[in-house]
Order: C-alpha cells, then sequence, then structure tokens
C-alpha cells in the first residue's frame, strides 16, 4: 500500500510540480496506490504514471484532487498478462477558475484479465474538468471484462465538464461497456430531502457526499478514508 499526499505550507504559494511515477507489479503481487492532490488553489502540475501487471496480480490506483489551479495526470496501465485485475478511480473537486484533467489509458494485453474505471467530479464557479479515458483491448486478449464511467455534477451555470469514453476492441469474447453523464442535482432528491425538513444546503451536500462517496468508499485505509471525507466536505463548503 503506498499513500502519495501531496500538500503545501504556504497558503496561495504559486508552485508547478512535474511528477513522474513507475510502478511494477509482479507475478500474484498487489499494490492500493493513493494520490491526494491538495497543494493548494495557485498550485499546478503535470504527471505521468505507469503500472504495469504481471499473471494474477492486483492492481489499484486511486486519485483525489482537492485544491488545484491546473492539474494534469497521465496514467497508463498495462495488464501484460493473464488474470490481471486492474481498478482505476478518481474523484476530483474544482472550484473558481481551476482546470483538472484526468487522461488514462488502460491496455489489455493479455487474455482472462479484469478492469473497473469510475472517476467523478464536483465543478462550481468557473471550474473545468476533462476526463478522456481510453480502453484497449489486444488482438487476442480473449475473455476481457472492462467497465469504465465517468460522471460530474455542475454546481454553477459556468462550470464545466467534457468528457471522452473510448473502447478500442480487436478481440471477439470480450464484455465491455461504457458511460459519461454530467448534470446538475437530481431535483427529485433535493425535493425528497428538503419536504423532510432537511434545509437547501444541508440536503446538497449530503447528495455531494453521496455521489462522492462511491469513489471514496473503495479506499481500503480507514484513517484515509476518514480523513478524505472530512476534507472532501470541508472543499464542498469553501
Amino acid at each position: 500500500t503506498i499513500i502519495e499526499s501531496q500538500g503545501s505550507t504556504r497558503s496561495g504559494a504559486q508552485t508547478l510540480g512535474n511528477y513522474a511515477v513507475e510502478a511494477y507489479v509482479a507475478e500474484e503481487g498487489n499494490l492500493d496506490h493513493y494520490l491526494i492532490q491538495d497543494e493548494g488553489d495557485a498550485a499546478s502540475q503535470i504527471r505521468a504514471s505507469q503500472f504495469v501487471q504481471e499473471t494474477q496480480s492486483y492492481c489499484s490506483t486511486i486519485t483525489v484532487t482537492l485544491a488545484s489551479r491546473l492539474v494534469r495526470n497521465n496514467l497508463a496501465l498495462l495488464p501484460g498478462a493473464p488474470f490481471c485485475d486492474t481498478h482505476l478511480l478518481g474523484l476530483y473537486v474544482a472550484q473558481g477558475n481551476a482546470q483538472v484533467d484526468n487522461h488514462t489509458t488502460l491496455d489489455h494485453a493479455a487474455e482472462d484479465c479484469e478492469s473497473n474505471e469510475l472517476y467523478k467530479g464536483i465543478l462550481t464557479d468557473k471550474a473545468m474538468g476533462v476526463f478522456n479515458g481510453r480502453v484497449l483491448v489486444r488482438r487476442d486478449s480473449q475473455r476481457i471484462n472492462a467497465y469504465q464511467q465517468s460522471a460530474a455534477v455542475l454546481l454553477s451555470d459556468n462550470a464545466r465538464n467534457y468528457a471522452k469514453p473510448e473502447l478500442e476492441i480487436y478481440a471477439d469474447d470480450v464484455k465491455c461497456s461504457h458511460g459519461s453523464a454530467t448534470g446538475q442535482l437530481d431535483a427529485e432528491a433535493l425535493f425528497y430531502l428538503r419536504a423532510r425538513g432537511i434545509g437547501k444546503r444541508q440536503a446538497e451536500a449530503l447528495l455531494l457526499q453521496a455521489f462522492a462517496g462511491e469513489v471514496l468508499e473503495e479506499i481500503t485505509v480507514a484513517p484515509l478514508k476518514d480523513y478524505l471525507l472530512d476534507r472532501v466536505e470541508t472543499r464542498l463548503h469553501a
């Protein structure tokens, strides 16, 4: 289990980080990777991460972006041997003029593998989010089960989110699906909560916490999960 936590001791510091991460998961290995990007509203970073898996290995990477000006995450995973299990999850909360880009590539280069990808965004003010997820199933990589989903909630008229899910399949015995949705909070769910005496601001917070919780609940390190639940709630009320 590896936890990367990026923060700043100077509030409002204008910084630029250029990061590169490479991970190799050996046969029957197990890797849980967590990345918390919380350097401040004036910080920017560009990041390239590559993960390679061998036979019967497990790899999970979860990226949580909480405070930034500009973030570009390039993530590439290669399940390069049979019976790999791969999970990619992300949550980004963007405010002000922030821009958060997540570009992922999942390259199924061997047969009998499974993958799951889920990215969620919450954007307000003039923030912008981008998700570009590519799933490649190579020729002869049979019996692949791959799922990809992205979703974003816009809390202002000026917030934007762009999603481009991609499936590129060259094998015939596969189960692959992808989907994307961007919109506002569910008006019926909001009405349901308010009809039971819950104020508008609290009702919105409950819905957003449930929306983000689908990603955060996948965190297996209890203290980290509790910390991020509190941190996300703080950002949503900022």
